[in-house]
């Protein structure tokens, strides 16, 4: 589950080209996943359209779908990334 508390190290574990190559995408939306394991955790993310599926899926396992503009909103509130 994506919380408050571990997003930032979350998005820490992606390149920031790889966020900007899905913010760049033709798609709306924004699919931002969290991968745990007992060794440690890491994020993906995936530009995509709107799917009312895939938004549910996401909120049921604790991961977020949102618009591009925001999860770059998200980014900047919790200065994830410094650009």
């Amino acid at each position: 589950m994506i919380t408050k508390h571990n997003f930032t190290a979350l998005v820490q574990t992606l390149r920031p080209e790889e966020i900007d190559n899905e913010i760049d995408k033709g798609h709306d939306y924004i699919l931002f996943e969290a991968h745990f394991f007992n060794a440690g955790s890491y994020a993906t993310i995936k530009s995509c359209d709107y799917d009312e599926d895939a938004q549910e899926r996401a909120h049921d396992n604790g991961q977020i779908f949102c618009g591009k503009d925001d999860f770059m909103q998200l980014l900047e509130d919790t200065q994830a990334l410094e650009y």
